[in-house]
């Protein structure tokens, strides 16, 4: 029988505060994790201690991005998919996203 993947997880403003604690904590569960957050060396810096905590097998690829801007989320989602196959959890624990893009009228806040 062929053996299973570990779930994962896509974690959305993973590089401090409740981003990172759950990140660390799925990562002591088992899962793969994809990281995506805008600074850039904070998020190396949880990527590289959890994969070192966890060395046989790399758990976390990090994905430095700015939410904030929304025209590059699909690419990053594809690229995302593409790297860690599926399925994933989306937790987005990231402050209130202000995007810096058109956004059609029944998705902008008030």
């Amino acid at each position: 029988m062929a053996e299973r993947a570990a779930p994962g997880a896509l974690i959305l403003g993973a590089s401090s505060g409740i981003g990172a604690a759950l990140a660390r904590e799925l990562a002591r569960q088992g899962y793969r994790l994809a990281l995506v957050a805008r600074n850039e060396s904070a998020l190396a810096m949880l990527t590289n201690e959890i994969n070192g905590e966890h060395a046989r097998q790399p758990q976390a690829r990090s994905y430095p991005c700015d939410m904030r801007v929304f025209d590059d989320a699909p690419d990053l989602f594809q690229r995302i998919s593409e790297e860690m196959g599926g399925p994933l959890r989306l937790v987005a624990s990231s402050d209130p996203l202000e995007v810096e893009t058109s956004v059609p009228a029944p998705f902008r806040s008030a």
